[in-house]
């Protein structure tokens, strides 16, 4: 979704935009956190941000500024609702709730292929993550990373 908040604010915000999506109405309940340096454009998904770090133990607190960048918290539901909005204010903008069951190129265009229609296009953008392996299908795999710092001390200290 924030590839169509970033396309509506883009020089193709007029194009045809078809979005396929089969959970539009019940998107996952989920948070994300990240580190940014500009300020974040979701104001209303924002639940809080941090522009400090804190350390601290019974003896000692420090605050330290880690300015330019600001940790960011934000709630998916209300991601999804400010997307929702946005997109009130498009009518190039169309919503189908189907499931895509295939993508592929044919003679230089995408096809996508949903159980109720096939659609072909110039351009698709996927955002569906790939099938995981039955050995991992009660987990999902993810790497994620952090901008942060190693800390070494001379004794056990956390």
């Amino acid at each position: 979704m924030s590839l169509l908040y970033h396309l509506l604010h883009s020089s193709l915000k007029d194009a045809s935009v078809l979005v396929l999506d089969n959970n539009w109405h019940d998107p996952p309940g989920k948070t994300w956190c990240f580190w940014n340096k500009e300020p974040y454009p979701f104001l209303s998904a924002q639940k809080t941000s941090w522009g400090t770090l804190q350390y601290k133990t019974d003896k000692f607190i420090q605050t330290q500024d880690v300015a330019p960048y600001q940790y960011y918290y934000i709630d998916s539901k209300d991601f999804f609702q400010e997307i929702r909005d946005l997109i009130q204010q498009f009518p190039n903008v169309v919503i189908a709730h189907e499931e895509v069951i295939d993508i592929k190129e044919e003679n230089h265009a995408a096809v996508v292929t949903t159980m109720e229609n096939e659609y072909i296009s110039p351009m698709v953008f996927n955002s569906i993550p790939p099938n995981i392996p039955d050995s991992q299908d009660q987990y999902y795999a993810l790497k994620q990373h952090f901008l942060g710092w190693f800390i070494e001390a001379e004794i056990p200290t956390f």
